[in-house]
């Protein structure tokens, strides 16, 4: 689960659970905790920013082309400049402050990833709105 909307029928594994309306319901009303495993969508909103959406790879576009997506990356890049996080930093924050109990796992090989995701802390909570709507 992420920021980032999967487009369904591009996951190849059938033991993989993606995160739809459905589940999002199931975990709200149950109040479960939910551990993000792809909380960053690999990278997606921040290659989108570096490269620009049209050049992301064919198995990215497989997986996240969509106008959520899209619209959801217009909002995040707004974001960004504005606040001079990083398109990682602002997905997590997602995550990290919606109505779920959700516990968001990062990777990263270098102290700087590292610092960039923690830096998700930082955002401000008027910008969640933002985020959801994709504004």
């Amino acid at each position: 689960w992420s920021y980032a909307r999967i487009n369904k029928n591009a996951v190849y594994d059938d033991t993989l659970v993606v995160m739809d309306e459905e589940e999002y319901e199931g975990y709200s009303k149950q109040d479960l905790a939910l551990m993000a495993y792809s909380s960053q969508a690999q990278g997606l909103y921040s290659i989108a920013k570096k490269i620009g959406w049209d050049n992301l790879s064919d198995a990215q576009k497989k997986l996240y082309d969509n106008e959520i997506n899209r619209a959801r990356a217009d909002a995040v890049m707004k974001i960004a400049k504005e606040t001079s996080l990083s398109p990682t930093a602002i997905g997590l924050n997602h995550i990290l402050h919606n109505q779920l109990n959700a516990i968001a796992i990062v990777g990263g090989d270098t102290q700087e990833l590292l610092n960039d995701s923690l830096s998700s802390t930082l955002l401000d909570k008027q910008y969640l709105m933002w985020i959801d709507r994709g504004v």
